[in-house]
């Protein structure tokens, strides 16, 4: 059901019956989310449990709320090591028909329009992943880094290699002036 394609009607059926979508699957599938995870052997990385319910609000609009609970294997950004990134997500959206010619906008909550192509589960907790991703995957501080020799040596300044005689020191001899 979750890669299925649903329409509004499908959508509606399953809610009325309170459906429950629980699913524990690898993070691999999700084709926009594998790009930026590392290849890990690892059983319990990389893993998407969804654990959500559908059914009908007060407005009788399709709704599915639940938890997205995420345990990935990222890509460090800074050194290309592995970053252990978990994080939950509390979803809460309402569907609406977008052929529907009654309106029903009494909520300020987030609200999915199905057209006539009609609109996947699966695509719709994979969009909610990418849009809590960080922008840049990093290490908390570079200390954190697995290559940390090579990250330092990029991240080393000119400053560093100035010696003492040649650093521009203003006010190195203002000791000596008020000594006299």
């Amino acid at each position: 059901m979750f890669k299925q394609i649903l329409s509004y009607k499908e959508i509606l059926d399953l809610s009325i019956k309170k459906t429950n979508l629980t699913k524990t699957f690898s993070a691999k599938k999700l084709s926009r989310v594998s790009e930026l995870l590392n290849d890990s052997s690892s059983d319990q990385a990389n893993l998407v449990e969804v654990d959500c319910l559908l059914f009908q609000n007060e407005a009788l609009l399709p709704v599915v709320k639940g938890n997205i609970v995420l345990n990935l294997d990222l890509i460090c950004q800074r050194c290309l090591g592995q970053l252990n990134w978990t994080n939950t997500i509390a979803l809460y959206i309402e569907f609406d028909d977008s052929f529907s010619q009654e309106r029903k906008h009494h909520s300020q909550i987030d609200k999915i329009e199905i057209d006539g192509e009609g609109i996947s589960i699966e695509k719709i907790i994979e969009d909610e992943i990418l849009s809590i991703m960080p922008m840049s995957i990093m290490h908390k501080s570079v200390e954190l880094c697995e290559n940390n020799d090579t990250v330092g040596m990029f991240l080393t300044t000119s400053s560093d290699k100035i010696t003492d005689e040649t650093k521009n020191t203003p006010f190195a001899n203002l000791s000596d002036l008020i000594k006299k």
